[in-house]
């Protein structure tokens, strides 16, 4: 089994930036720098750069600054595989970048008719399911999940370190960041969704759901596949906005993925 051991400094890949929070959702955030003047042009030469700084509020200080929005809400190399044996260190990345993708599409779609005032938007059910995936892998990508993880067996001190040490004793695994590197791609490959699902056989459907639960809990540490399976399934998805339009949204470094309810079934 492949190891990654992120103390290595040494490697010919070079280092990046990885952020857990998609610029794509950090753009509807951004501002011009202090001072700039955009420029009325829509088009063509000249026109008005896109903002790239975030307004942020450090709370020691209870000053607010400006920070490049490249280099907030994230943290380097925060899923590189640091093994000299990968030629692709930066494959998870790669991986989150095409799943992005394909949910910022859907969410500039359902943005935009908002905005165009529609009363409301249909989804169809591969469209909900890469969406429903998208937010689940936000929350498991987070800062938190970095920190559970990013320690040696030994350190390791989760709620789950029984079973997450005897997890990683069967499969072969010798470092916890091995463990959630795995989820993750489990978790971005899974397939979620029925294909020629027939309403007219609801006992066929609970099989096949059935059958792919058994098959992601075999490739993912599977009290996580149950999580994922969880918020696929027993949540509703909701969009919110302001009651007012000069409202505001603040999203802070930690808190961006909080959530309300029991986060375990006895």
């Amino acid at each position: 089994m492949a190891t990654s051991t992120p103390e290595e400094p040494q490697s010919v890949t070079p280092s990046q930036y990885h952020h857990y929070v998609p610029r794509f959702l950090l753009r509807n955030y951004a501002v011009h720098k202090d001072g700039f003047k955009p420029s009325t042009k829509k088009s063509g030469k000249g026109k008005s750069p896109q903002p790239q700084k975030l307004n942020l509020l450090d709370l020691e200080s209870g000053e607010l600054k400006q920070a490049w929005l490249s280099k907030n809400f994230g943290l380097q190399d925060m899923y590189r595989d640091f093994d000299k044996a990968n030629p692709d260190q930066h494959k998870l990345e790669k991986q989150f970048s095409n799943l992005e993708e394909k949910a910022s599409q859907i969410l500039r779609t359902i943005k935009a008719r908002f905005e165009a005032g529609k009363p409301e938007i249909q989804l169809s059910r591969e469209e909900k399911g890469k969406l429903r995936k998208f937010l689940f892998i936000m929350l498991y990508r987070n800062r938190t999940f970095h920190s559970r993880f990013n320690k040696s067996k030994e350190e390791y001190d989760a709620d789950d370190r029984e079973s997450m040490l005897r997890y990683m004793e069967e499969k072969g695994f010798s470092h916890p960041r091995d463990v959630w590197f795995a989820n993750i791609s489990a978790f971005m490959n899974a397939e979620i969704d029925i294909n020629n699902y027939d309403p007219a056989d609801p006992e066929g459907g609970v099989i096949k759901i059935k059958a792919l639960k058994t098959k992601l809990e075999s490739q993912a540490y599977p009290m996580d596949a149950m999580w994922f399976w969880k918020n696929l399934q027993a949540s509703f998805l909701s969009f919110c906005t302001p009651s007012a339009a000069d409202d505001e949204f603040l999203m802070t470094q930690n808190a961006y993925s909080v959530f309300e309810g029991p986060n375990n079934i006895t």
